[in-house]
């Protein structure tokens, strides 16, 4: 039955409702108005509304908004499998998503499948909310005691974790490959004689850089290793990226010394062949290599000359050489680049420095040396990482450790330290997480941040035993005594 009001044909089958007969771009037009809550509480009203409200140009903006649109791609929510199901027995798991909440293509309901973007809004909120109400399941894993053959006095003495893929590193260099979904271990490879100097894990290949110069890539399923490639002999390389296509490898010295005169050049690997793609030299006497950073196919490197020097890791050409004024020759510096921006932290001359990624050109200079109150000398080179839009400046001394925050513009948010000492930090995406080692009666913290927007924010603490290793979207390992300790947000 149909009936007219004001002139408009009205479907008595949708409940007389005007709005469902408006046009579905004018529809569109009111809904871009409406939160997250109203548009699910729009959806509620019938089929039509709902579908109306299911779309990816309206979830999108509202995802981009809370700074969640890394998880449509860098963490891909969608695919992400809870640690654990939902407790549907009556009993009650707050942490892992409810499923249920998703209608999928092959529903039995006959509802339009939800889009992607409202899912990705759904399941991120419910991880944002677990991490800002301590919400997680703890799992422990127990590395020299998968093994029988293993020496029992080994111990776990570095630790990467991506995704569901967490590789440890033994004291007797041997490395395991578990799966944090099952709490086992997958894989054992035995020793590298020459001793793991560094390595990273992404989409199932782990890259090994050892200290004789050579880069192993194994895979995370198997175990077996894919290719062995080899660099300037007897180099310790202690620095190394991958992605879906490239590794990058480099040996840096950790200290300059008068004899130390040789280049230290970056290599560009294939990751699919182990074929060598480009290596990175400068023909500049005194140009020694002091530390590397590489996102988004760019490869940016700090040299002892006082200048960085940005590649383009696919073609190879060098896009930039940045210079700055300091006297004399730098050996401690730190670069990293990110969201548009390179940063050089210049210990040396106390110096903070960025620049525009496109155009080259200088955003800020600014002094650190009033930020590091009374630090006259430090135990380890000083780190510079970016977390989205902010800078995270990090120095460890003798009596104090000192963790800054920067703005792209080179104001400084945060300026913490402490006379106990704060022992770590870790960063990836969106948060980075600063373990303080002497916090209210004794017990040791993780103080959890998040950056959304060029602001950051303590969205929690954890009161946490051993040391922190390593985080990513959805967890956060800690190295207990012999064990490792892993919090599943997700």
């Amino acid at each position: 039955m149909e009936t007219k009001r004001q002139g408009i044909a009205v479907n008595d089958s949708v409940g007389n409702d005007l709005l469902t007969a408006l046009p579905p771009e004018l529809t569109k037009s009111i809904f871009e108005y409406l939160s997250a809550v109203d548009l699910s509480h729009v959806a509620s009203c019938n089929r039509h509304l709902r579908n109306a409200a299911n779309t990816d140009s309206l979830w999108r903006p509202l995802c981009l908004r809370n700074g969640w649109e890394r998880y449509g791609s860098i963490t891909d929510l969608t695919k992400e499998i809870p640690y654990k199901p939902q407790d549907v027995s009556g009993g009650r798991n707050d942490v892992s998503f409810k499923m249920a909440a998703i209608v999928r293509q092959d529903s039995t309901i006959n509802l339009v499948a939800t889009c992607r973007w409202k899912e990705i809004y759904m399941k991120a909120k419910h991880l944002e909310n677990n991490w800002k109400n301590k919400c997680f399941l703890v799992s422990n894993l127990k590395p020299r005691d998968m093994d029988a053959g293993l020496d029992s006095r080994s111990v776990a003495r570095k630790v990467v974790i991506d995704k569901d893929c967490l590789v440890v590193v033994m004291s007797n260099e041997t490395i395991q490959i578990w799966d944090v979904k099952t709490d086992t271990c997958r894989h054992l490879i035995p020793a590298i004689s020459e001793g793991v100097a560094c390595l990273r894990v992404c989409n199932g290949k782990i890259a090994v850089g050892s200290k004789d110069g050579v880069v192993r890539i194994f895979s995370a399923n198997t175990g077996e290793i894919l290719h062995l490639m080899q660099g300037t002999k007897e180099e310790y390389i202690d620095r190394i990226f991958i992605d879906t296509e490239l590794v990058i490898s480099a040996a840096i010295p950790l200290y300059i010394t008068a004899d130390d005169a040789k280049h230290k050049h970056i290599y560009v690997w294939d990751v699919e062949d182990g074929a060598l793609r480009h290596i990175f030299k400068i023909d500049v006497e005194g140009a020694i290599l002091r530390d590397v950073d590489y996102r988004d196919k760019m490869v940016v490197g700090a040299y002892s000359d006082r200048c960085l020097r940005l590649w383009d890791a696919v073609t190879g050409d060098c896009l930039h050489t940045l210079r700055y004024n300091c006297e004399g020759i730098a050996e401690s510096l730190s670069c990293c680049h990110g969201n548009g921006n390179i940063a050089l932290a210049d210990f040396d001359g106390m110096k903070f420095i960025v620049w525009n990624i496109q155009t080259g050109e200088c955003v800020t200079s600014v002094s650190i040396s009033g930020d590091f109150e009374d630090l006259v000398d430090y135990t380890l080179p000083g780190k510079c990482e970016a977390v989205e839009d902010l800078l995270v400046v990090s120095l460890y001394g003798h009596a104090e450790n000192y963790f800054n925050v920067y703005n792209h513009k080179g104001g400084l948010l945060m300026n913490l330290h402490d006379l106990d000492g704060m022992s770590s930090v870790c960063c990836h995406g969106d948060k980075y997480i600063i373990q303080w080692a002497g916090g209210p009666r004794d017990v040791e913290l993780c103080r959890i941040f998040r950056v959304v927007s060029g602001s950051s924010n303590e969205i929690n603490n954890v009161e946490c035993t051993g040391m922190l290793e390593g985080i990513d979207d959805t967890k956060m390992v800690l190295s207990p005594d012999s064990k490792l300790t892993i919090n599943h947000y997700w």
